[in-house]
């Protein structure tokens, strides 16, 4: 297995005609997890700040198919019925 050096510091290249991060806005469409972790690594990695970061949502809830809830005192619930099946996708 071949493993690949990875800095600890962020790689920010700010050129001539290049937005600054602290600058730099992004968009994502769905609070689903794929959205919560690139806005988290935007963050870390990319440099730019939560207030450039626009997460639009349909829903009341955020999170996608990750949208448990609960507590420890009572318990928590997630909704199921989301997973890709085999049977979703016929094979002909």
């Amino acid at each position: 297995m071949q493993h690949t050096y990875q800095s600890s510091e962020p790689d920010v290249s700010v050129g001539p005609g290049t937005t600054p991060p602290n600058k730099r806005k992004a968009y994502f469409v769905g609070s689903g997890i794929a959205s919560l972790a690139g806005a988290a690594f935007l963050i870390r990695d990319g440099l730019i700040p939560g207030e450039g970061i626009h997460i639009f949502e349909e829903l009341k809830v955020t999170g996608g198919s990750l949208d448990g809830a609960g507590s420890a005192d009572k318990g928590y619930f997630i909704h199921g019925g989301r997973m890709i099946e085999v049977n979703d996708f016929p094979m002909n």
